[in-house]
This record gives C-alpha cells, sequence and structure tokens, in this order.
C-alpha cells in the first residue's frame, strides 16, 4: 500500500469509520520495519495496540486483589451516612430562616385605617333579606345586560360572516 491509501485508512480510522478489515491492513502496515518517515510516529501506537493485547492478568489477581481489600481497616459507615443527611437537612433550615427573615411581614392588625365597619352590618334576619335580595337583583340585572350586549355583539357577528360567504 502506498502512502496516500495509509493516511485515508488512518483518517477512517481517527473518525471511527474504518472496518475491522481496514484496520488489520493499518495493523499490519505499521508492524513494519520500513514504514514511511512521516507517518512513524503512529507506528509506536500501533505497536503498543499489539503488544497490550498480549498482555494477561496472572491468575491469582482476584485473591490478591480481595486480600488487599480485606486488610483495609472499614471506617465508621454510619457516621459517613449520617453527614450528607445532616448537611440537607441543615441547608433546608437555614433556606427556611432566610425566606422567613426576607418576607415582608404584615403589620399587626389593631384596626384597619380606621373604619368601624360594625355599623353596615344587618341589625335584623329581616334586614340581612333585604339587604341579600338587593344584591342579588343587581347582579341578575348585570348578567341580563351582559347576556343581552354578547346576543347583539354575535349577531353583528353572524351578519359580518354571512357578507364574506357571500
Amino acid at each position: 500500500m502506498d502512502r496516500k491509501d495509509i493516511e485515508i485508512l488512518l483518517d477512517r480510522y481517527f473518525e471511527g469509520l474504518s472496518t475491522l478489515r481496514e484496520e488489520a491492513q493499518l495493523r499490519d502496515y505499521f508492524s513494519r520495519e520500513n514504514v514511511d518517515p512521516e507517518l512513524a510516529p503512529y507506528q509506536n501506537l500501533f505497536r503498543h495496540f499489539q503488544t497490550a493485547r498480549k498482555e494477561r492478568l496472572s491468575e491469582e489477581f482476584d485473591e490478591r486483589l480481595m486480600q488487599q481489600l480485606s486488610q483495609i481497616e472499614p471506617e465508621r459507615t454510619r457516621s459517613r451516612r449520617l453527614w450528607p443527611v445532616l448537611a440537607r437537612v441543615a441547608a433546608v433550615l437555614l433556606l427556611a430562616v432566610g425566606v422567613w427573615w426576607f418576607y415582608p411581614h404584615p403589620a399587626p392588625a389593631t384596626q384597619q385605617a380606621g373604619i368601624d365597619w360594625s355599623k353596615y352590618e344587618p341589625e335584623s334576619p329581616e334586614e340581612a333579606y333585604r339587604i341579600t335580595r338587593m344584591a342579588l337583583r343587581k347582579v341578575s340585572g348585570e348578567i341580563k345586560e351582559g347576556a343581552s350586549k354578547a346576543a347583539r355583539e354575535m349577531d353583528k357577528f353572524q351578519e359580518v360572516t354571512r357578507y364574506f360567504k357571500n
């Protein structure tokens, strides 16, 4: 293979688009002794892959690892689990105190703007009934007026839509 083909294969390799066959071609090319001088820096990379592929862990690796792990003195796991919980509780309390501190508090309710509302309260059930009837009549009249106004507007809307349909 010539240098141009190898450069194309290298580009595809580093973009993650190369096939297994193309990667095998690159390994074969860089395992040779006579490599193009401009491509020589890649030779060490592919040689490293070849040697790393041959390396294996020893049979007793797992046993040694487990033995070393068992020799580590277990720390007080309860206190390790307790600190994050306490930190969260403290953060929530701090947030609650901050919100309470900066939230505007209303003035004590002594008497609202000096108005004595007791003189407006009805003195008998009959008077309360009369006031309620007056309020309901007013509301009913407002609703009727609003309904008739809405009906008039709908009539206008229908006239306009009829005009544009024709």
